[in-house]
């Protein structure tokens, strides 16, 4: 039975020690499309020395992420929403996104698990998409 509870209390330990992120402690970070839209949503347990949030993206046949916004931190037990507008309308598509947790005092981030999102425009947007891509 002892050697059960040490088990355990191992496997507690190493759980939030993967989900502590730069004095942010992330219950979940999870990402949906959403009409023309892709809606991102989290929510932190604490926030101790958090400076910002970064929402970063990078699309499927990219290497890097790129910077979309970044969001100043409620307070512990937050919830957070950001709706990324500019995804491509015009076709299906893969989009990633992490957060990048930036501290006080540290100007290296720390980042958390990427997400992919498949982005589903409607027909008429996609339609609508191809329409103005032309005269682009």
């Amino acid at each position: 039975m002892k050697r059960n509870i040490t088990i355990l209390s191992i496997f507690l330990i190493l759980i939030t020690i993967g989900t502590t992120l730069a004095g942010a402690y992330l219950m979940f970070f999870q990402g949906r499309s959403e009409g023309d839209n892709i809606v991102l949503e989290w929510k932190t347990a604490t926030e101790e020395s958090v400076q910002n949030f970064a929402i970063e993206r990078k699309a499927i046949n990219s290497h890097d992420f790129t910077t979309l916004s970044y969001i100043s931190p409620k307070g512990n037990n937050s919830l957070y929403t950001y709706t990324d507008e500019n995804v491509y309308k015009a076709t299906s598509d893969i989009y990633y996104y992490r957060l990048a947790i930036y501290e006080k005092n540290n100007p290296t981030p720390s980042h958390s698990s990427e997400i992919s999102v498949t982005h589903n425009p409607s027909d008429v947007r996609r339609t609508w998409g191809s329409i103005k891509a032309m005269f682009r």
